[in-house]
């Protein structure tokens, strides 16, 4: 059986930092539980520190180390990888050559990372090795050029220990999709586990609810909802059209169906439109039939505009009544 990098760096791991396997098993263990890498888990555990890990890496891998404190980031090649991507494997550009892009990561180790770069970017990665906490201060000070939130997603609208530790961080606003299933009062219930935890920053997205009765559209569209939820609760309202309707289709005046909807939302009072674009759709590893063309989004915006311009004009109109 070929021997894994992972597998020689646990070796080395036990060889020179006084690790046991019955370490290395429980800090796996964490790590499955609560879905972050190893490395992570070893330190949550106290069983190694960072440096100590890193300076393992960089000899073991052959890979150089940066301090990212001292290296003058472009700040044009903030825009090279989206600050959700960056934040979630933990990553900053550094440098972009023709084909190339070298990139600072706190796990080498994570192939699949490296694999997804390449297809955002159509470059060839190069990697050094820095720390989390300079990495999040570069992004930081990088000017986070796109917005980061948690998603609970509809299949976890009421996983309530997934809700609750959602709400235990507060470093980032939650966007809570309601059930595909579920009544308003029980979303709002489960949106009460969030806040219960110490974050107030929800957001609460309609994206449709499970029925035929919408066909053949992919779902219900729940649009009326936006004003009641901003009636009953103090949450900004958040729409999701691309799984409301499912579909790239146009009517007859080659407006697309998900246009429609989305201007529903808009004039209805949305404070936020949640939209898929793919560059390929057919190549994208889900919701492709759904996922507008990159070449859409001018046109798109141009028309929540309009219909923006419209809703403001009605709210002119109410309040002087």
């Amino acid at each position: 059986m070929a021997v894994t990098l992972k597998d020689k760096i646990i070796k080395t791991l036990i060889e020179t930092q006084g690790l046991t396997k019955a370490n290395i098993d429980e800090a796996i263990t964490l790590q499955r539980k609560k879905g972050i890498s190893l490395d992570r888990a070893l330190m949550e555990k106290g069983f190694i520190k960072e440096k100590d890990y890193l300076i393992l890496l960089v000899r073991e891998l052959n890979i150089p180390f940066i301090n990212l404190s001292k290296y003058n980031i472009d700040p044009a090649l903030k825009e090279v990888i989206p600050e959700k991507v960056a934040r979630q494997y933990k990553i900053i550009p550094l440098s972009e050559l023709t084909d190339t892009l070298t990139i600072a990561m706190s796990d080498p180790l994570n192939i699949f990372v490296i694999d997804d770069l390449k297809n955002i970017t159509g470059k060839q990665i190069d990697i050094v090795i820095s720390t989390q906490s300079e990495i999040d201060k570069a992004l930081t000070e990088a000017g986070n050029p796109t917005g980061v939130m948690v998603q609970i997603g509809t299949r976890n609208a009421q996983n309530f220990e997934l809700l609750k530790s959602a709400g235990q961080q507060t470093r980032f606003p939650v966007l809570y999709k309601r059930g595909m299933g579920i009544q308003l009062e029980e979303a709002f219930n489960a949106c009460e586990y969030i806040a219960s935890e110490g974050n107030r920053r929800v957001i609460f997205c309609l994206r449709g609810v499970k029925s035929n009765l919408g066909d053949p559209h992919r779902n219900f569209v729940d649009v009326s909802h936006v004003p009641v939820v901003k009636r009953l609760t103090r949450m900004p309202v958040c729409f999701d059209p691309s799984h409301s309707v499912g579909r790239r289709d146009a009517d007859p005046s080659r407006i697309l169906d998900i246009s429609h909807v989305s201007a529903q939302a808009v004039i209805a009072g949305a404070n936020m439109l949640l939209v898929d674009f793919h560059p390929d759709p057919e190549r994208a590893l889900c919701d492709g039939p759904q996922a507008l063309l990159v070449d859409d989004l001018k046109r798109y915006l141009d028309d929540v505009q309009i219909t923006r311009n419209a809703f403001e004009q009605r709210r002119a109109l109410a309040a002087g009544s």
